[in-house]
């Protein structure tokens, strides 16, 4: 049966959102230390408080934007080196708040829980699991470093991006919302990008320096920087004949392509050029048009300009890729890789060492999160790291219980965006295409850099990939509910 969305716009009074969100002129007094800059940036933040609540979307939208935002904006304090973030974790009160309108709007609608065909083992990988080997880790394990407190904390962190999913996927009502909630994320990526450009434009040799941003880890920002860049191409290839949205794509995907460039992540390269054949692919289903390959032929050449117009960013490619072993450079975390292979980065020895120790914990694994406490005893030069390989991570971590739920989530995770893609692709919904395909786009790049990365461990990264996978899945839930009689 046909649910009749809503309207929640002005479900909650405007005072009370404004209020919800002075954490934002909080967090800047806590920057500062400094009582009338607490004062000036709060009433800063009110004034464009009221800007924001002339955006028409519904208010679990905003919230969700703003716990965003500020997980984004913490970041950049340190990346300015502005100062020290004290006090209460707003991030924490505004994710508290979002819960708590969860609960109120779903009294008011009457039904407080919406299924998603991903709930079940969603719950069984992000909660259930996770919450029995980290008690039972701790109690019987005896791992040396394995405290309570601090495990604790990072799976705070680590189930966080999680929570955005479900309570996007409960408390999206309308398309509207999904649309405007992509162009808000987008818009903060597009930031993002920009604030790094700076130090993109440095183009320093790799083993001195690679591209953070205000991420402060290479590998985590070409990681977001990969599953976002499909909706900025998506931008490009479906709207093209929009001057505004095709200037706006070309000036970010530029800086992406450089930023990317810059950060020297094998598997970041990778993921961009998967990212692009399946934009055009799918820009070409959608359009029956040939006419894209005049914008992706426009920022290739955007992207290589550094390449010629700076020839040690070439040279510092090909030793990237160069047979040989890594010398020894400033960057203190080259300095234990003179014996490591090049083209893995030492990977190679640190799965080998996974697979160890998956043959000695093979059903429930050595315990969640316990991969970098375990691997110096498994390492020939005890290094302490992460497995650097989603699977091999989740199989030595958890043992095949885990893997196989890890991999038939991601497997009906796949099946969900490809169907969803199909739906809104057989109705002619153009903003659907740009939401569903891109999702799809990006899942396939997350899958690429987790096989050389820990794409789940907390950050950004996983951040807006799940934000975009939990609107993507509404977006196509709406547009089927629209199919059904009334």
């Amino acid at each position: 049966m046909k649910e009749t969305p809503v309207a929640l716009a002005n479900a909650v009074p405007g005072w009370l959102i404004t209020l919800l969100l002075l954490p934002i002129a909080t967090l800047m007094g806590f920057i500062t230390g400094d009582s009338f800059t607490l004062l000036a940036a709060g009433c800063a933040g009110l004034l464009g408080l009221m800007a924001f609540r002339a955006i028409p979307v519904a208010a679990p939208v905003k919230l969700i934007f703003v716990v965003i935002l500020m997980s984004f904006l913490q970041r950049l304090v340190g990346y300015v080196k502005a100062g020290e973030v004290r006090g209460a974790n707003v991030g924490n009160l505004l994710l508290l708040m979002t819960f708590g309108y969860w609960i109120f709007y779903g009294l008011q609608r009457g039904r407080l829980y919406r299924p998603t065909p991903l709930d079940l083992w969603l719950l069984f990988v992000a909660i259930i699991f996770p919450c029995l080997s980290l008690a039972f880790t701790i109690a019987f394990r005896k791992i040396p470093g394995y405290d309570a407190t601090e495990q604790l904390s990072w799976y705070k962190q680590w189930i966080t991006p999680f929570l955005y999913y479900f309570l996007l996927c409960q408390m999206l009502e309308t398309k509207r919302d999904v649309k405007y909630l992509f162009y808000l994320t987008l818009g903060i990526v597009a930031l993002v990008v920009l604030l790094g450009m700076p130090e993109v434009l440095r183009f320093s040799n790799w083993k001195e320096s690679r591209a953070e941003g205000i991420l402060g880890q290479a590998n985590d920002y070409a990681a977001m920087l990969s599953t976002t860049v499909p909706f900025f191409l998506l931008m490009l290839f479906l709207y093209s004949a929009h001057r505004r949205a095709l200037l706006l794509s070309l000036i970010i995907l530029g800086c992406m392509g450089i930023s990317l460039l810059t950060t020297y992540s094998r598997a970041g390269y990778i993921s961009f050029a998967v990212a692009l054949v399946a934009t055009l692919i799918m820009a070409y289903k959608a359009t029956g048009k040939i006419t894209v390959l005049g914008p992706a032929l426009l920022v290739t050449t955007v992207c290589l300009v550094p390449v010629v117009a700076v020839p040690q960013v070439w040279e510092s490619l090909e030793s990237r890729f160069a047979t040989k072993t890594y010398k020894r450079g400033k960057r203190k975390s080259y300095s234990k890789f003179d014996s490591a292979n090049q083209y893995s980065g030492g990977r190679l020895e640190i799965w080998k060492s996974a697979l160890q120790m998956a043959e000695d914990y093979p059903i429930f694994g050595a315990g969640f999160h316990s991969f970098r406490y375990m691997l110096p005893s498994y390492h020939y030069q005890q290094w302490s790291n992460y497995c650097h390989n989603q699977f091999l991570g989740a199989l030595a971590e958890g043992g095949i219980i885990f893997l196989l739920a890890l991999l038939t989530l991601y497997w009906k995770l796949w099946r969900l965006l490809y169907h969803n893609w199909k739906v809104v692709f057989r109705q002619g919904d153009t903003t659907g295409i740009f939401i569903c395909g891109g999702a799809f786009v990006s899942y396939l790049t997350m899958i690429v850099i987790s096989s050389t990365n820990d794409f789940m461990n907390p950050g950004p990264k996983s951040t807006i990939f799940w934000i975009v996978m939990a609107g993507s899945i509404r977006y196509a839930m709406l547009a089927r509910e629209e199919e059904l009689p009334a």
